[in-house]
């Protein structure tokens, strides 16, 4: 599945990582600003796109569960 090893990541792993960190700060500072300024017109955005960051980082998750041996 990936090249991963106790002492290095993969490229890919590295940017899915970067991916959803920023991803949840930016969807972070949208909340936030919804809320302090009532601009509630932005909330089905910020729900799809939480959706979306949520199937990316259990993704990532998955990503990194080594493969079961038989």
């Amino acid at each position: 599945m990936s090249s991963n090893t106790s002492h290095s990541l993969d490229r890919q792993t590295v940017i899915l990582h970067w991916l959803v960190g920023l991803a949840m700060l930016m969807l972070l500072g949208t909340g936030v600003y919804m809320t302090e300024n009532e601009v509630y017109a932005l909330y089905d955005l910020h729900k799809s796109v939480g959706t979306l960051i949520f199937l990316l980082a259990a993704w990532r998750v998955l990503w990194r569960i080594p493969p079961v041996s038989a």
